[in-house]
Parts: C-alpha cells; structure tokens; sequence
C-alpha cells in the first residue's frame, strides 16, 4: 500500500514540492564558559597560555632572565675583586713610599729596624718592574737624644723662684680648683731609693724633655689627671732634671737628701710643688 508523502512527514507543505520541513529538529543552545564541548575544545587549543605555562623554567625563572641574573652578578663581583685589588696595590706603593722616605723628624730614641719589603718600581717606558728596594732588613742607627736646657744656666738669678705651668689652652693647670705652683731650685737632685738616703722618693716615671718647663708641666697635668680619676694619693711633688745627654726629667712622689754626684760631672735642676 502506498503511503502518502503528507503522512510520512507530517508538516509538510505539500504545496512547495522538494521542500520539507524537519519538525523534530531542534536548535543548538547556546553553551557557556566549561559546558562547552567541541567549539570549547577548539578554542582552547588555539589558546598560546599552555604554551608559555610549558616553557623550561630554572628556579621559577625563564632561561633568559635567570642566565641575564648571572651575568650581571658576575659583572658585580668581577668589578668588586678589581677594585680591590686596586686599592690594595695602592695601599702597597704608599707603604714603600714612607718606609723608603729618610726620618727628617728629631734624634732617634732608640734603634729602629725596617722590614724587608717587596716593593717594585716600573720604568720610565713602562717595562716590567724592577725591585726597588733590598730585601735585606735595615737598621737605623739610634742617636742620643739631646741634653735638655736649664734656665739656671740661662739665668741663675731663677733660683727660688716660683713657676706656674700652663696648660695647652694657655690656662694654669690647677689641682682641686687651685693653681699648681712649682719652686724652682739649681742644682737640686732627690735622687729615689735607701742608697741616695731617700727610701722613701720613688721615681713615678722619667720621660725625655727639652726644659724645665715642659717637665714641670708633665708634673702638673699628671697631678691634674690623677685628681680627676678620683686619686686622692700617689700625687707628683717635685721633678728633677738631668742636664745631660741622654738624660730624663724625673717625676718624683717626694723630696729628700739633695745628691748632685749621682750621675757625675752634669748639670741638675729641680721643682717643688707647693
């Protein structure tokens, strides 16, 4: 039996032959974001993100920033180690220098022995360097310092005087708010020790001075020094200077037996702090 075509596909418009309508067929829906399947699919391998997130990284950073990263930290440490360097050849030439300068200051107290050095020097046209000094040590012969001046030999009348010492400001230097006041005396020597006949004057220190004057002054801001670190004792209360070479200014806890043959035929000069 044959079937008419309006049968078989319902909704047909029978009056435009070799066009049917599909009543079943349905639309595509829209599809968002994850739902999607295959236009999804597409466009996500058409996506460069994978492609970046699987680049070969060192250390969380790509090749060419992290080898950028070390080329420029050996750029720093190259720069630091020549600047070292640098300064330290440098360091070195100034030393040669002022062991190799001549002492031009006053007489050598003792003998002073310079180590050997291997200090270079280049030629005029730049050629390697040459040795500039021996390596063998040398040793600076020491000279006897000078005898200190005596205003009794300059002036005698100075005997029994007094002298106030100075500060380096140019102000008295004062012990407990006092002026420190010292009496001159010529050939005066309170030798220390029972051998002199003074058991009891004891040497504080001997330091080398031009004059009088300054070892007076080394007495008082002695006394000054110990006055302000609470010393209650122990104070200086007299000097004796030697007039000879080689000789010392004597800073004296005491007075005593005067003794001027001690040291032989030489000039002395003593101060009593009043």
């Amino acid at each position: 039996m044959e079937m008419d075509s309006s049968d078989k596909y319902p909704g047909r418009d029978s009056t435009q032959p070799g066009l049917e309508v599909d009543t079943y067929y349905q639309a595509p829906k829209p599809v968002w974001g994850g739902e999607s399947t295959a236009p999804t699919e597409v466009a996500y391998q058409n996506c460069s993100a994978p492609e970046r997130n699987g680049r070969k990284t060192i250390l969380g950073l790509s090749i060419l920033v992290f080898w950028s990263i070390i080329v420029l930290l050996i750029v720093i440490l190259a720069a630091g180690i020549g600047g070292g360097v640098g300064a330290g050849l440098a360091a070195r030439k100034n030393t040669c220098s002022s062991v190799n300068s001549p002492n031009t200051g006053g007489a050598a107290a003792a003998t002073v022995t310079l180590q050997p050095t291997a200090c270079t020097s280049s030629s005029s046209s730049g050629s390697s360097p040459s040795a500039a000094s021996s390596t063998t040590p040398t040793t600076v012969a020491a000279t006897v310092s000078p005898a200190p001046s005596s205003p009794c030999t300059e002036n005698p009348g100075v005997n029994g005087t007094s002298t106030t010492p100075l500060a380096a400001n140019g102000s008295p230097i004062s012990l407990n708010n006092d002026d420190q006041v010292f009496r001159i005396l010529c050939n005066t020597n309170w030798p220390g020790g029972a051998l002199y006949g003074n058991p009891n004057v004891m040497d504080i220190m001997k330091v080398w001075t031009s004059d009088l004057t300054q070892c007076v002054a080394l007495c008082a801001e002695y006394n000054a020094g110990l006055a302000n670190n609470g010393g209650d004792s122990g104070f200086c209360r007299g000097v004796s200077l030697v007039v000879n070479e080689g000789e010392f200014c004597y800073l004296k806890n005491g007075t005593g037996h005067n003794d001027t043959t001690t040291s032989g035929s030489v000039g002395y000069v003593s101060a009593l702090l009043l």
